[in-house]
This record gives structure tokens, sequence and C-alpha cells, in this order.
């Protein structure tokens, strides 16, 4: 899954993101990409829907390849891979969708940019600096998710306080939600040329489930790489690597 409204494919990331999918598929893995016409992220003008609402569209996409076109047996497993918004897709399906159940590992890259979206929306607080979402770019790309144009007069690009509660109602890393995976191994990876709020926005998510004793986490930075960690020669094969090593069937 690639990032902002998730329209475009894997190999866009580039050659080694390319020869990256073609090993993994030597080495017996069915890949499925998950590509958007609009964006999984949009609402309905005047819709306020918020992220965590709208990711019921990856979530039930995840759900029915698992079901129509996984070969499921003791000895196969289901994995998901996204960088950035792919990232945040495949996250919301572990907190908001019950899709640990069915995913024996998640590779997030690049983020989620959507641990706490109250914090990157709202700018008033100069210690969540890193946090915050730059008004002319991703901060439109939220609006988008509340049923606003992407015009920089929505809620998030104003920073409007008032949407407070509803921002962190979308947040992955906010509420009484799922964030503990017994099943599961969850593998952040950034980039260490990322200096976006992508990071610090997924580190957040790192930290809920290590404080809420997650079992199977695990957090790296990969050299060379920028924010779209595939698009890199290391970024791609830490990727393959991983999930090489941990797309397998795990006991609870």
């Amino acid at each position: 899954m690639t990032g902002a409204r998730g329209t475009g494919l894997w190999e866009r990331f580039g050659p080694d993101a390319l020869r990256v999918l073609g090993e993994l598929r030597a080495a017996g893995f069915r890949t499925v990409q998950l590509q958007w016409t609009r964006g999984w992220l949009v609402s309905a003008p005047g819709q306020p829907e918020g992220q965590a609402r709208l990711a019921c569209r990856p979530a039930t996409v995840a759900a029915w390849v698992y079901l129509m076109l996984h070969d499921r047996g003791p000895t196969t497993a289901f994995c998901a891979t996204g960088n950035s918004g792919g990232a945040a897709q495949a996250s919301y399906m572990l907190s908001h969708y019950g899709l640990s159940e069915i995913l024996s590992a998640v590779v997030a890259t690049g983020g989620p940019p959507m641990g706490r979206i109250d914090l990157g929306c709202i700018r008033d607080d100069p210690a969540n600096r890193s946090l915050w979402y730059p008004p002319q770019g991703t901060a439109r790309l939220i609006d988008l998710g509340f049923g606003f144009p992407e015009d920089g007069t929505g809620p998030c690009s104003r920073s409007d306080a008032s949407f407070r509660e509803r921002f962190q109602e979308a947040s992955i890393a906010f509420g009484n939600w799922q964030y503990v995976y017994p099943k599961t191994m969850v593998w952040f990876v950034f980039g260490q040329n990322d200096l976006s709020n992508a990071v610090p926005q997924g580190i957040i998510y790192y930290e809920q489930l290590r404080q809420e004793g997650s079992p199977l986490i695990r957090m790296e930075t990969v050299p060379n790489t920028p924010h779209d960690v595939p698009s890199s020669r290391e970024g791609a094969e830490r990727v393959r690597d991983i999930l090489l090593s941990e797309c397998r069937p795990r006991c609870q």
C-alpha cells in the first residue's frame, strides 16, 4: 500500500521496489496490491467521517483478500506492508478493525503519520512541533477525511481547536482500541533521511503498543533512505527481509 491517498502502486517507488516484489514472488509469496481511484481517506463533501472510520475501506478489502484469494492453511501466513499513508491503512486494520486475528505480520514503513491527528492538526503547543502537519501539505489531506475540500479551508489547515475531539477519535493511537496483538509482528521501519512528521507520528503508535504490552513489536531506522522507504535499495531490501523472516504462522 502506498502513501497519501493510496492511488499509486508499490513499483512507483522505483526499480528496487519492483525488484523486491519479484524476489518475494520467487520466494513463494502471492502479492496483492491495493490501489484506490480517489483515495481511501476521502470523505463525501460535508461528511466529517474522519480517517478511523474511512479506514473501514482498506480493512474490508484486506478481509476480502484473506477470504477469497489467500491460500489458508496451517503453513501459510497473511501479511501486509504499507508506506506512509499505506502504513496508516495497515495500522488501522490492527487498531480499529480486529485484523490482528488474520495478519501474521505488518511492516509499517515511513509512518503511520496519523498516530495522533489532533496533535498534528492543532498547532498550539511548540512542544509538539515535530508532529505538526504542514498547512499547505498533509493538513489539507487530513481535511479531505472530514468532508472539506483540499483548499486550505478545512479544520486541520486552519488548526481549528473546536475539532480536537474529532481529530482524537480519528487517530490511530487514541482511545480504547486494540493495541495488543499476540499473534502479529508489527515492525516499524523509518528512513534515516526522513525529517517529516511521519516519523514522530509513527513512533507514537509504536510507543502505544509498547506501553500496552504488545509482545511482537520492532522499530528500526534504515540508512541512506528517505520518507519513501521502499524507494532506496536498503529500504526495499529491508522490507523484503522482514517479510521473509516474519511472515509466518504464529500460535497464540
